[in-house]
C-alpha cells in the first residue's frame, strides 16, 4: 500500500462523524438490545442517542420539528424500560416529556416521511401519562425530637344527601301560605390526623402539623410535586422555661397619731409660762430700778 493511500485512509477514518450519523448508529443499536429485552445496555445506549440528537437543531422548520420527533421516540423507549424495571416515576416524567413535545408539533405531521409506528407510539404515551396523573408521590420525614407527632389536615367531609321525600305534602291554603325559613347548610370543619412516614399523596398543598410535649409546635405547608419522593426535616424549637418571680405587695403606711398629752401636764406647763412671765417681768423691772439688793421670793 502506497504512503498516499494509507494517509488518506486514515485521514477519512479520522474525520469527525456528524452527531445525526452518531445518533442513528447508535439508535439501531439500542433498538436491537432493546428487542432482545437488554434493558441495561438498551438504556445506556438511548441516553447516548438522545445526548447526540440534542446537539442537532435542524436548519429548516421542518427539520427542527422531525428531531422533536425523533428525540420523543428515543424518550418513548427509555420510558418503556423504566416500565420494565418498576421504575414508575422516571417513566412518569418521560411520559409528561413526550406529551408536551407532540402536542406542539403542527398538524398533519403524522404524514410525514417518518416510521409510521411513531403516532402509535406517542398515543401509548398519552394513555399512559393519564395512568401516571393517579400515581401519588411519597413524602416522608426526619423528625427532632424523634418522638414527635405529625398530623394532618384531612378535609371535612362532604355532606350526606338526603333522599327526596316520595309522600306528597297538601298545598297550605293561600291565606295561610308563609314563605318557607332558609336553612343554613351545617359545615364541618376539617379535623388534624395523625399520620406516620412515609405517606402518598397526589400534587397540591400538603399541610403538617408537628407537636411534641416540652416542644413549640410547627405547622408547615407542603407544595407536593408529580413523581417524586420527598424527604423533609422538622426540628422543633424547645420551649422556653417558666421563671418564678416574686411579686411584693406593699402596704401604704399610715401615720401614727401622736399619744394625747395629759391634761395635768398642759397645766404644769401654763403654770410655767405664768412663772416664766413673772421672772421676765421682775427682771425687767429690777433693771429699771437703781443698782440695789433686790430679793425675789417663789411661793
Amino acid at each position: 500500500m502506497s504512503i498516499s493511500l494509507s494517509l488518506f485512509l486514515f485521514l477519512w477514518s479520522a474525520a469527525p462523524i456528524s452527531p445525526e450519523i452518531a445518533a442513528k448508529d447508535k439508535y439501531l443499536l439500542a433498538r436491537r438490545a432493546f428487542l432482545n429485552q437488554n434493558w441495561k445496555e438498551a438504556k445506556q445506549l438511548f441516553q447516548e442517542t438522545l445526548e447526540l440528537l440534542s446537539q442537532v437543531k435542524g436548519q429548516t422548520e421542518r427539520q427542527r420539528h422531525l428531531f422533536i420527533i425523533g428525540r420523543s421516540d428515543v424518550r418513548f423507549h427509555l420510558a418503556q424500560i423504566a416500565d420494565q424495571q418498576k421504575e414508575i416515576f422516571p417513566a412518569c416524567r418521560l411520559y409528561k416529556k413526550i406529551r408536551d413535545r407532540v402536542d406542539k408539533l403542527p398538524t398533519g405531521w403524522e404524514s410525514w416521511p417518518i416510521n409510521t409506528k411513531l403516532p402509535e407510539r406517542f398515543a401509548l404515551s398519552k394513555r399512559r401519562l393519564d395512568e401516571c396523573n393517579l400515581v401519588p408521590s411519597v413524602v416522608s420525614w426526619a423528625l427532632t425530637p424523634p418522638d414527635a407527632v405529625v398530623e394532618t389536615l384531612s378535609p371535612a367531609p362532604a355532606p350526606t344527601p338526603t333522599a327526596p321525600s316520595t309522600t306528597p305534602t297538601p298545598a297550605p291554603s293561600p291565606s295561610t301560605t308563609t314563605p318557607p325559613s332558609p336553612t343554613k347548610p351545617t359545615t364541618v370543619a376539617p379535623s388534624w390526623m395523625p399520620v406516620q412516614s412515609p405517606i402518598q399523596r397526589l400534587p397540591g398543598l400538603l399541610r403538617l402539623r408537628i407537636r411534641a410535649a416540652g416542644f413549640l409546635p410547627q405547622e408547615k405547608d407542603i407544595q407536593v410535586l408529580a413523581w417524586e419522593e420527598m424527604r423533609l426535616v422538622f426540628s422543633l424549637k424547645p420551649q422556653p422555661r417558666k421563671r418564678d418571680v416574686a411579686v411584693v405587695i406593699r402596704r401604704p403606711v399610715k401615720p401614727v397619731a401622736p399619744p394625747p398629752t395629759p391634761t395635768w401636764v398642759w397645766i404644769t406647763v401654763a403654770a410655767g409660762v405664768v412663772v416664766v412671765g413673772g421672772a421676765v417681768a421682775i427682771g425687767v423691772y429690777a433693771a429699771t430700778r437703781p443698782l440695789e439688793k433686790v430679793t425675789v421670793s417663789f411661793r
